[in-house]
């Protein structure tokens, strides 16, 4: 008996240590201005510096109908997340000059805020 519960309780500290609790971190404010007519929305390049211990981006995006919007997020020129959405999760990506691109859905001028879901110490 005394190995069973040996072992479930390790198993508890595993599946504890295998699902960190994350802090929200503001890293960056990227701001959009409206497209000129025919053109698609793009925001300028822009950096991101992440603090000790990130293990993921959030995305979220600021006013009116937040939910519609959708864009597509550039690293160095390649396309490494597409279809984001507010509140998604996506994976932290090294790169020196991100951009957001093919922006729908969205009124101008936009907003999003990028955060960094870093790893909370215990």
């Amino acid at each position: 008996m005394g190995a069973v519960a040996a072992l479930l309780l390790s198993g508890q500290a595993v599946l504890a240590h295998n699902n960190p609790q994350f802090e929200e971190t503001l890293i960056q404010t990227v701001a959009v201005e409206a497209p000129a007519a025919a053109e698609t929305a793009n925001s300028r390049p822009f950096e991101l510096s992440y603090p000790p211990r990130t293990a993921e981006l959030v995305w979220k995006i600021s006013g009116d109908k937040a939910d519609a919007v959708r864009f597509a997020v550039e690293a160095d020129g390649k396309t490494v997340a597409a279809d984001v959405h507010h509140g998604q999760v996506t994976p932290r990506v090294k790169a020196g000059q991100f951009r957001l691109v093919d922006i729908k859905g969205a009124s101008f001028p936009l907003t999003v805020e990028v955060f960094a879901n870093v790893i909370a110490k215990k």
